[in-house]
């Protein structure tokens, strides 16, 4: 009798445990879902912080991780992440209490809503800004969805009670708990980073093999990616042009093919025969430059070689004019990876700038006022902004070399003269009197641009100028810069002074609604 009894009893314990475990599935498989989540967040994190790989060496993961936008104000993405997934964790631990089960829903709701808007947010920067996919930050995405749609579904569809669902959750539900569990992840990363002094870089590749080791010293290969980060980016811009000449190249050869032509026939035809230069363009280059290299030459010398000039500038353009228009006819779209940038911080020291904080383009130069390459690339960038004033903003950076005697002080009077608002003009007469930078003609600029002659000298005497131009200086120091100019286009480096040709890819790439010739400056 007392066997029968206690099987009684066990058989009831079981129908009671299952009973129990159907009524609550949905809070144990959203509780599942969320330590899957904790789990991939945290190893999301632990790469984050040790530079380790996730997903394979230069994989979309490696992009990601690497890219500016793995981080918010500082905080990696990773670590909000780890820590909306312990709150939903703990919110399905807190279902246990039948009381509370309808609060614990809402907040579910609620959370799980907050993590899926910012989940869409990061995969559309990774499907058309970074144009890299990291498959662990797919799964995170896909966890946080579903647990949406099962708290969705507890209340509208199992309780039907989508009205409730909308009220306001009880705050006294463990809402303490919840913002220390969302807080604590990314102040527990922040404090190992600081201790240990691992700070993410944007040209870090993750998990770096170790490819040389020199006495006791072992060196990475994201060390020595890092040593040479701005001759990688010069190869990720030209491995870009590269893949679109091709594919415009294509497109000509398609259009030809439809025509019965040959390629070279297509472009005599629509490209060659259909441009002219004039006496007079030649007669206005050659005016336009007498106070120049063309000072001393006649004008019968040098017409030929203007002519040819004009006429490769204006094939140029044609060409690009008639790409546009085999693009429109075939509905073509050309959707390569962007080059990965550089992360640049625009304007850490408040310095000189033009043109709106959200603008598509942002350039950062790095310049010398003695240096003749610096002046033109000066003009080019100014030229770039004043066609396009909504689209382009511009950010000067000092970076003086040791050759050119005068470039230092000149740099520091121009930090001076921005001090007082005044720094444009006070360049613009800089550039243009490059040969005339002595200590003296620094003063009569200061005057002509309407400067306060005794805060100006003041701040050229305590070292006020020369405090913010050193500071420039090291930043270029560390991006390894050793010569002028040298500028970033959304964080894309180039080298010396741009070429035509560079400026109008990067037009088209950011801001392709300007038709404006990126050559006329």
């Amino acid at each position: 009798m007392r066997c029968i009894i206690i099987s009684v009893a066990q058989i009831s314990c079981k129908i009671n445990m299952a009973a129990m475990y159907k009524k609550n599935a949905t809070i144990v498989v959203v509780f599942i879902l969320a330590s899957l989540g904790v789990f991939d967040a945290g190893y999301l994190s632990y790469a984050h912080l040790f530079g380790k790989q996730v997903c394979g060496a230069w994989s979309g993961c490696s992009y990601v991780l690497s890219s500016p936008y793995s981080r918010i104000f500082g905080v990696p993405v990773s670590t909000l992440g780890l820590g909306v997934y312990l709150c939903l964790a703990f919110l399905a631990l807190c279902a246990r209490d039948a009381q509370r089960k309808i609060d614990v829903v809402r907040w579910l709701f609620y959370v799980s809503l907050t993590g899926s808007l910012l989940a869409i947010c990061l995969l559309y920067l990774q499907a058309f800004i970074i144009q890299h996919w990291c498959y662990f930050c797919l799964f995170s995405a896909s966890l946080m969805f579903s647990i949406f749609i099962l708290s969705l579904w507890h209340r509208v569809v199992k309780d039907k009670g989508f009205t409730a669902l909308l009220k306001t959750p009880d705050w006294s539900l463990g809402a303490k708990p919840m913002l220390a569990l969302l807080i604590l992840p990314s102040a527990i990363f922040l404090g190992m980073e600081q201790s240990i002094g691992v700070f993410s870089d944007d040209t870090v590749i993750p998990d770096s093999p170790v490819v040389a080791r020199i006495g006791e010293k072992t060196i990475t290969l994201g060390e020595v990616d890092h040593g040479v980060r701005l001759g990688l980016n010069q190869i990720e811009w030209q491995r870009y042009e590269l893949r679109l000449v091709w594919l415009e190249n294509r497109l000509l050869s398609m259009e030809a093919e439809r025509q019965g032509l040959s390629e070279d026939d297509l472009k005599e035809n629509n490209i060659d025969d259909v441009i002219s230069v004039s006496e007079e363009e030649i007669q206005k280059v050659y005016d336009d430059n007498q106070s120049g290299q063309l000072a001393t030459v006649p004008y019968e010398k040098v017409k030929e070689r203007i002519a040819d000039l004009l006429k490769t500038k204006k094939k140029r353009l044609r060409r690009q004019e008639y790409i546009a228009q085999l693009k429109k006819q075939y509905n073509a779209g050309f959707t390569l990876p962007k080059p990965l940038p550089l992360t640049v911080d625009s304007n850490p020291r408040e310095g000189p700038e033009k043109g709106p904080a959200d603008a598509a383009l942002t350039v950062v130069i790095f310049t010398d006022f003695e240096c003749p390459y610096c002046d033109k690339a000066y003009n080019q960038v100014k030229g770039l902004h004043k066609r396009n004033p909504q689209d382009v903003r511009i950010i000067f950076r000092h970076f003086p070399l040791d050759m050119h005697k005068n470039a230092h002080t000149a740099a520091y009077a121009a930090a001076c003269a921005h001090l007082q608002g005044k720094f444009w003009p006070y360049a613009d007469l800089l550039f243009n009197n490059q040969e005339e930078l002595e200590n003296s003609k620094l003063y009569d600029y200061a005057e002509q641009v309407g400067l306060d002659m005794e805060q100006f000298e003041q701040c050229m005497k305590s070292g006020q100028g020369k405090e913010i131009v050193d500071a420039d200086v090291a930043e270029g120091l560390g991006f390894g810069i050793n010569f002028t100019p040298a500028l970033f286009f959304n964080g894309h480096f180039i080298e010396g002074l741009p070429r035509a040709k560079q400026l109008q890819r990067i037009i088209d790439l950011y801001i392709p609604e300007s038709v404006q010739d990126a050559s006329n400056d």
